[in-house]
């Protein structure tokens, strides 16, 4: 959401009532897409990471630009972040880095010790970027309409309409190509460092 759309109070409202596992953490602010400020201004992302660490909610810390990642070692070494971070690498936004081995290169190495990470690309970009995380050893793949709504084309060059189930089937059987095991959400939980808060397990 843009700053001009919700208030940061709107945007922080939900958290202690849902008290989601995890929640996004944007450290930044971006023209998006070219199109719109996407904001996230120094004190909301103080307020949000006090919050989070209030209700034990675990950040998932949404890089969209090189500069994000400067953003999150500043605010941990403040304290509105805590170790180990999780880093979501969203590549491929118009205003934002592209989704190429590229880009993976120079962030990777900007992680802060014993983090873990997963990838997403929009678009065109998501199914190149499930691979680069494979083949780099992500801990995760991000995958959803959210970010893709496209699965392929048909023989006859008729585009597919994806849904999230086959855009998780696929991951699955990319990560399972890549000798990579399928986590279970306790497991996931285990490899994030995560709280349950509401849900039972599936």
């Amino acid at each position: 959401s843009s700053g001009s759309k919700f208030s940061e109070d709107m945007r922080l409202a939900h958290l202690p009532i849902l008290k989601p596992e995890m929640c996004s953490y944007d450290p930044g602010s971006m023209n998006w897409a070219n199109s719109y400020i996407f904001a996230n201004s120094p004190s909301f992302l103080e307020r949000l990471g006090t919050l989070c660490q209030k209700e034990a909610i675990k950040p998932e810390c949404e890089v969209f630009d090189g500069g994000m990642m400067g953003n999150i070692a500043y605010y941990m070494k403040k304290g509105f972040l805590a170790t180990p971070i999780h880093y979501q690498f969203v590549l491929g936004v118009s205003g934002g880095m592209p989704g190429n081995a590229d880009s993976l290169a120079y962030l990777l190495p900007k992680m802060l010790p014993g983090s873990t990470w997963s990838i997403t690309g929009i678009g065109r970009d998501h199914l190149p970027c499930m691979l680069l995380g494979l083949a780099e050893g992500c801990d995760g793949l991000r995958v959803g309409l959210e970010d893709n709504i496209l699965y392929g084309k048909n023989p006859d060059g008729t585009k597919i309409i994806a849904t999230n189930e086959m855009l998780v089937k696929r991951a699955v059987e990319l990560a399972k190509l890549a000798g990579r095991e399928i986590a279970t959400a306790h497991e996931a939980r285990e490899i994030l460092g995560i709280k349950r808060n509401c849900l039972k397990d599936g």
